[in-house]
């Protein structure tokens, strides 16, 4: 785990519901919607995920995983 703090910016945000296994079908989706909509990535900030629950508290079908890609304004 890695802690520290992320400069604002604007972001392509994909939310992945269910398993880790298939988290690479959320990425999938959102490198494919940022090609699709010619976002250009923000250097310097790195793709993201963000894990909004926990599998010691949800059954694994309802992890909820956001996917984050920066992108310049």
């Amino acid at each position: 785990m890695v802690f520290g703090e992320i400069p604002a910016h604007d972001a392509l945000q994909v939310d992945h519901t269910g398993s880790y296994s298939y988290l690479s079908n959320g990425w999938a989706t959102a490198k494919g919607y940022q090609q699709y909509a010619k976002l250009k990535p923000l250097k310097g900030v790195a793709d993201y995920e963000i894990y909004r629950n926990s599998p010691k508290s949800v059954a694994e079908e309802d992890l909820l995983t956001s996917i984050v890609i920066p992108v310049k304004s």
